[in-house]
């Protein structure tokens, strides 16, 4: 595969990216608990994909499910 056709294919296209759900949930987990443990008044959570998207590749539906509850708390 050319190098032009894979950023074409990372551009445009974002449904090549298998989901991991033992490793995501791992760490799910880990932020769940994280979360139900802290005193703190504020709590912050950043992450590089997004949860909602009005672009072509749309919502994250994984995180949708897995995420939103845990930081709904």
């Amino acid at each position: 595969m050319s190098s032009s056709m894979i950023y074409k294919q990372s551009y445009d296209d974002w449904s090549y990216i298998y989901f991991n759900p033992s490793f995501c949930c791992g760490l799910i987990q880990d932020l769940d608990e994280a979360m139900k443990k802290t005193t703190a008044a504020w709590k912050i959570a950043v992450g590089h994909h997004t949860m909602r998207s009005v672009s072509d590749h749309g919502d994250t539906k994984e995180l949708l499910q897995l995420l939103l509850p845990v930081l709904q708390v």
